[in-house]
């Protein structure tokens, strides 16, 4: 999608202004940051629709928590023999956890970052971490 002459011009402006590039985000559906109300400024402030941009990202996060919850039923029934569930939880979440964390730094960090990297190394990470846990039992 090319940027029309007004895009440009405020980006110039921001540019100009911040000494900095500004920063662009995109959500599908429309935005409503600041409500339908009236800025004493300028006159109304109401809500605009913008095009689809992070429909694939959507169904990604359906689609892992309906594998998260497949998975939870299917171990529910294993947590009733255990005397400490929360313990066990704990346990098994302490082996995601630290990469978690580290994809979301590097998300925040490293412009570079990208979800095929963050998807491989939670991945790796799981067997890596099995396999410490394995070997310090």
């Amino acid at each position: 999608m090319s940027k029309t002459s007004l895009e440009i011009s405020l980006q110039n402006k921001f540019i100009q202004l911040f000494n900095n590039t500004p920063l662009s985000i995109n959500a599908p559906g429309r935005i409503n940051l600041i409500g339908e109300h009236t800025d004493y400024n300028d006159g109304f402030v109401l809500p605009a629709a913008i095009e689809d941009g992070n429909d694939n990202d959507v169904s990604v996060g359906r689609i892992s928590g309906a594998v998260a919850l497949v998975i939870a039923v299917l171990v529910a029934p294993m947590l009733g023999s255990i005397d400490q569930a929360f313990q066990y939880i704990q346990e098994y979440t302490g082996l995601v956890s630290p990469v978690i964390l580290a994809v979301f730094m590097m998300g925040l960090f490293y412009k570079k970052a990208t979800n095929k990297g963050a998807i491989v190394g939670i991945l790796v990470s799981i067997p890596v971490a099995l396999a410490l846990k394995a070997t310090s039992l």
